[in-house]
């Protein structure tokens, strides 16, 4: 089954936490069988997601603030999440602690969990945002330059206009590719800042390495 428009709106914003997040990992087929959803678990949990993404859908053109859409998705993800059983809430959270990276970090349960002190996580907001702006920096360079190619001015030109988007856009992959590695090392690197302890819960928390492979 396909759903759209099913990811957390405005996520750089959202105050949903790491395990409240998990719920929308919940569409990908590979995570299903790796928590072991069973038939009658996933017929529920598409039925939840039919129902949130027209209630989503239906206010497509409606004003509505950041805390509205936090407050809808936290409802919806605890509610997904209450179908699941305690092993496999556990290990979807894990998987979703995995996929946020640092960020997962300074997830106020993880944060809490972890006992970092304000130092520990200044350190980490400040590589964060240093990180996100080189990200936000290059999509809005890419951004200008589509932008610059001239409109279609037939429905015939339309392929052709399309196509050099997308060439345009692939073109930059070698930068995002720089910025991956960047934020994987740097990432790491900050991780240093937490104690043999801390590391050691972390690791605990992150539990075994998932990959969809």
């Amino acid at each position: 089954m396909a759903f759209l428009a099913l990811t957390p709106s405005a996520q750089a914003q959202s105050s949903l936490t790491v395990r409240e997040s998990s719920a929308f990992l919940l569409t990908d087929q590979k995570i299903r069988q790796e928590i072991k959803l069973s038939g009658s678990q996933a017929t529920r949990v598409d039925n939840a997601f039919t129902e949130y993404g027209k209630a989503q859908n239906s206010n497509l053109n409606q004003p509505i603030s950041q805390k509205a859409i936090d407050q809808r998705e936290r409802t919806f993800a605890l509610k997904v999440l209450s179908l699941l059983d305690v092993s496999q809430q556990s290990r979807v959270t894990q998987i979703s602690l995995q996929e946020a990276g640092l960020a997962g970090v300074i997830d106020p349960e993880v944060k809490s969990k972890l006992g970092l002190n304000s130092q520990q996580v200044k350190s980490i907001k400040t590589v964060l945002n240093k990180l996100d702006a080189k990200d936000q920096a290059l999509e809005e360079m890419v951004t200008q330059k589509l932008l610059q190619i001239p409109e279609p001015k037939s429905p015939q030109a339309k392929k052709a206009f399309d196509a050099k988007r997308n060439k345009l856009y692939d073109s930059f992959d070698p930068e995002r590719r720089k910025l991956a590695k960047e934020r994987k090392d740097q990432e790491q690197k900050a991780l240093s800042i937490l104690t043999d302890s801390q590391q050691a819960e972390y690791q605990r928390m992150l539990g075994t390495p998932f990959t969809k492979a």
